[in-house]
């Protein structure tokens, strides 16, 4: 039952971080439309490429929970590994294509005057990318400490002194 409350905990988690890299991509996209701008439009290809790692992650999840058969008799566990190599790859070749392409299609275009517009958009962006990717960090630090934020800030004994305290005793 343990694995299956770590296992909903984490699902959380991957689902927080895609609707944020969602939300990140969908800002990046109008502001790459708006403002003309290919590095914005290369980035939101980039959080795409994110957002299938979560989606990608969220299939490790599910697989790796099935219970051990004839084929596999260790379970499927380690079936995580292989979903997470794939993220990973996806990231890298989407990323990088797409970013490859918008870099040529930029030097091949005569106009490269940039507008304030591109500066404003990719500021109203970074706002929103802030935003989304805190919320996602403040969740997986949520699952990572097991508490809530606002107990985050609670100081402990510092592991030193408690090892002193132990060994006077």
């Amino acid at each position: 039952m343990a694995g299956s409350a770590a296992d909903r905990r984490t699902r959380l988690t991957v689902l927080v971080a895609l609707a944020a890299n969602l939300v990140i991509a969908a800002a990046k996209t109008v502001g790459g439309l708006a403002s003309g701008s290919p590095a914005l439009l290369s980035e939101a290809a980039h959080s795409v490429a994110d957002s299938l790692n979560e989606v990608f992650l969220l299939a490790a999840l599910r697989r790796s929970r099935r219970p051990a058969d004839a084929r596999h008799p260790f379970g499927y566990g380690k079936e995580r590994f292989f979903w997470a190599l794939l993220a990973a790859v996806g990231i890298f070749v989407m990323g990088g294509c797409f970013s490859f392409y918008q870099g040529l299609s930029a030097l091949r275009r005569d106009d490269h005057d940039e507008s304030p517009e591109g500066y404003t958009a990719g500021l109203i962006v970074l706002g929103v990318a802030f935003v989304a990717e805190a919320t996602s960090l403040t969740r997986a630090l949520h699952q990572a400490r097991g508490r809530s934020p606002a107990r985050w800030t609670r100081r402990s004994v510092p592991s030193s002194r408690r090892t002193a305290q132990r060994s006077s005793a």
